[in-house]
């Protein structure tokens, strides 16, 4: 017989509208609630708008704990919750009580490609029967439940970008929010607003897994995982520009080598990344010593990479092979990473002394070549002084003769170095510096040791 102020039928579980076949694999309402309980969860009440349902709680107080002066907040009493499913109430999943997390997926193509492309098991964990999902019935779309740590919460983020102008949501990490208060998702058996069917339980919550740890570092450094995933939005693009390179402002001589173009060709990008720790997945690089193990270095097709990651390779250009070999193994040094093949270096510096008129030298040169040490800094080999005095005295001579004619000469530092004084002793003198200027015991470089034009040739010639 119908109730003369209700015309619609209940259904034994007290849900206008709902029977026992919406019910996931059969089950009634209560079967789930009793999961819910032995897993421990905390559930809320979601009152409908309109008599219809909804998604979001509207009642005041719902990110705090239910009482009587709070009849809107969320409980583990499985008792109010058949009641709120009986008056036609949602139900919310209460994460923070519950120590619980949703990767909530709204596009699962776009989600799927950016975390295989990082080589993070995306597809294994929908696939894993021993997940739990609720799932809205909506195509594209998947919510998967996890366990956090114990003591661990977290504000949750989103991924999201613009489709033909308009902001779309790709996948959301919710726990809680950025003031430390629960967040919620809707529970099975609750009914969807689009579709009035009931969302669907799939898995053993009362075994619910706990996040893998592959998810969880992506949510603990999420400022760089951002970084990475917005490269898959449509229209994105590397950046563009070319990697640096030394502005000599000196035409090119005939036959000169270019050590750029020369390690380009003899040098591989990935090995140049490997011989400094880098680590490959797929087209991407992870650093050393990152603690995201976010891939942020990627290849590009054309022979260059660029990053986005917490390295000195990120400074918004595509890097070349010779590039990153500067970046990475010379700190940066162009004069380091220049000298890198001895014999291309001498070669071009012969060039240069003859574009220059000078005396082409027939003993081998007073200065070694410019090693890499194991920590990316050149170390040079220095020949004694010994027996070459009437030697030197000539090329000191003949040095500052030329210095008078060439008032300057640009060193690695880029400073303007004086005509050369009478030359010091040499045996009670120190080693070159970088520039090629000759220090003596208390520090001065501005005296020029009678050689000191070999090393300053190396330097601009290379350059």
């Amino acid at each position: 017989m119908m109730n003369a102020q209700n015309d619609k039928p209940r259904t034994p579980w007290g849900r206008a509208g709902v029977s026992k076949a919406n019910c996931h694999s059969g089950q009634p309402q209560y079967t789930i609630l009793d999961g819910y309980r032995q897993a421990g969860f905390s559930l809320l009440p979601i009152q409908p708008v309109d008599g219809k349902p909804t998604k979001g709680p509207t009642g005041k107080g719902w990110t705090q704990p239910h009482s009587l002066q709070n009849p809107n907040g969320y409980t583990d009493d499985s008792a109010l919750w058949r009641g709120w499913l009986d008056a036609g109430y949602n139900l919310g999943l209460a994460h923070l009580p519950s120590g619980t997390m949703a990767l909530d997926v709204d596009s699962l193509q776009e989600t799927l490609r950016a975390f295989t492309e990082a080589g993070i098991p995306l597809a294994a964990w929908l696939d894993d029967p021993a997940s739990v999902h609720f799932l809205s019935g909506k195509p594209g779309k998947e919510k998967l439940i996890f366990r956090l740590p114990v003591g661990v919460s977290l504000p949750s983020v989103k991924l999201s970008w613009k489709v033909d102008g308009k902001e779309t949501s790709i996948f959301e990490l919710r726990n809680s929010s950025s003031t430390g208060a629960t967040v919620q998702d809707v529970a099975p058996p609750s009914l969807h607003p689009d579709t009035g069917k009931p969302y669907k339980l799939v898995g053993d919550v009362t075994r619910l897994p706990t996040i893998p740890a592959e998810l969880l570092d992506i949510w603990q450094h999420w400022g760089d995982w951002k970084a990475f995933f917005v490269t898959f939005a449509p229209g994105w693009q590397p950046p563009t520009e070319a990697p640096k390179r030394p502005n000599t402002g000196k035409a090119k001589i005939e036959g000169q080598r270019d050590p750029i173009i020369e390690f380009n060709q003899s040098h591989a990008l990935e090995d140049v990344l490997a011989a400094s720790g880098y680590t490959r997945t797929g087209k991407r690089f992870i650093r050393p010593g990152s603690d995201s193990g976010l891939p942020g270095v990627t290849l590009l097709d054309e022979g260059c990479c660029f990053s986005f990651g917490a390295d000195a390779l990120n400074d918004g250009r595509k890097h070349d092979a010779f590039d990153t070999y500067r970046i990475l193994q010379c700190g940066g040094d162009w004069a380091a990473a220049m000298s890198w093949n001895p014999e291309l270096t001498k070669h071009n510096q012969r060039l240069f002394r003859q574009a220059e008129g000078r005396i082409e030298r027939t003993e081998k040169p007073p200065t070694g070549s410019a090693t890499l040490s194991s920590k990316g800094k050149v170390s040079r080999t220095k020949k004694a002084a010994t027996g070459e005095k009437s030697n030197k005295t000539k090329g000191m001579q003949q040095d500052k003769s030329e210095s008078t004619e060439n008032s300057s000469h640009t060193c690695a530092r880029n400073q303007t170095l004086p005509d050369s004084p009478p030359l010091p002793n040499v045996e009670n003198k120190g080693d070159f510096d970088n520039a090629g200027l000759y220090q003596d015991s208390t520090g001065d470089s501005t005296n020029h040791h009678p050689d000191y034009l070999e090393r300053l040739d190396a330097y601009k010639i290379a350059r």
